[in-house]
């Protein structure tokens, strides 16, 4: 994601330019829908493919969630400081019970799922971004689509929120 925001900083000065001042892109990226998809690859396309990456061998899964939930907390920071105002999180689904992690490691005795994957805390409960003490729409319930969302806050589903 590293190289996406890079991109992104580029694409933001490209703008910036065909509107002719940095107010202008900033006033015209308010108006955009960022989508952030996160975390699938990092877990089916690395920590479990011990033969290929080392991740698995150098993080439990409580720690390798913690480093994730890090990175991604600053890197959707940065999305932020760089004009996103209105981010969608995508987030994992039972990755456990894909047909390929099936396919690779088969499904467990209790479940149609692989259950060491779904041991993994991020994927028990996506998100595992810290929730701060109340939903931004007041509660602690998700919004509804007419609730005017904070201002200074990044929304994921469930109205799972990081402070800014």
């Amino acid at each position: 994601m590293n190289e996406q925001l890079q991109n992104y900083r580029t694409t933001v000065s490209q703008i910036s330019k065909i509107l002719g001042s940095d107010t202008a892109a900033a006033s015209y990226l308010k108006t955009c829908l960022f989508t952030v998809g996160i975390l699938s690859n990092d877990y089916i396309n690395n920590y479990f493919m011990p033969n290929s990456y080392p991740t698995s061998r150098q993080y439990t899964p409580g720690q390798y969630d913690k480093v994730l939930v890090q990175q991604y907390s600053q890197q959707l920071k940065t999305l932020y400081q760089g004009g996103a105002r209105k981010l969608a999180l995508l987030g994992l689904g039972r990755i456990g019970c894909t047909p390929a992690e099936l396919a690779s490691f088969g499904p467990s005795p209790r479940s149609n799922c692989v259950e060491k994957i779904m041991e993994f805390p991020c994927l028990r409960k996506f998100p595992c971004f810290k929730v701060t003490d109340m939903g931004c729409c007041g509660g602690r319930n998700p919004c509804l689509p007419s609730s005017i969302p904070c201002k200074n806050r990044i929304f994921g589903i469930n109205s799972i929120q990081l402070k800014l």
